[in-house]
């Protein structure tokens, strides 16, 4: 039976970024992935923003990735936020720039598809130094816990069952 340290469920951007911050913290762990790819069943995006708040910590994206900047896996930074309101024959446009960069490093805009599969290559890059790693195609049937040796038993479909101390079912 194949033995990680951590089993996570789920390829979406909290599953990778998991997977990414562990392995970073020499954790050996493998991500199990649905989809045939990281990203195959994404199709949507969105706004994703860095944020500097004034008190508290939030850990952001730029953070858990340090070249996520540099290397741009998003479609363009947003510089101005104007909400536009449309009826048949009016127009009321909004300025909500001052709110966007509100306690704000960046906002970009995202697609998913291509964010996750970035996501995936520089958290694979880290797993696999730890023994880890994604494995996309496959669904699980079934977890249990086992008493008598404290861990988590994953069963898939597609696999031998894999067993863990904790397992982080991420979805999204």
């Amino acid at each position: 039976m194949e033995q990680f340290d951590v089993v996570i469920i789920g390829g979406g951007s909290a599953g990778l970024a998991a997977l990414k911050q562990l392995s970073s913290m020499g954790i050996q762990t493998v991500l199990l992935e649905a989809g045939s790819t990281i990203g195959t069943k994404n199709v949507s995006g969105g706004i994703l923003y860095s944020k500097n708040p004034q008190t508290g910590k939030v850990h952001n994206v730029d953070d858990i990735y340090e070249n996520f900047l540099e290397e741009k896996p998003w479609e363009r930074q947003i510089t101005k936020y104007i909400l536009n309101c449309v009826s048949k024959d009016k127009v009321l446009s909004i300025d909500l720039t001052d709110s966007h960069d509100y306690q704000s490093n960046f906002g970009c805009s995202v697609l998913l598809n291509k964010l996750n599969s970035w996501f995936a290559k520089q958290s694979l890059e880290t797993a696999e130094k730890n023994g880890g790693g994604i494995v996309s195609g496959v669904h699980v049937r079934n977890i249990t816990w086992d008493n008598e040796r404290g861990k988590t038993i994953v069963q898939t479909d597609e696999l031998d069952d894999f067993e863990a101390k904790p397992l982080l079912l991420l979805t999204e």
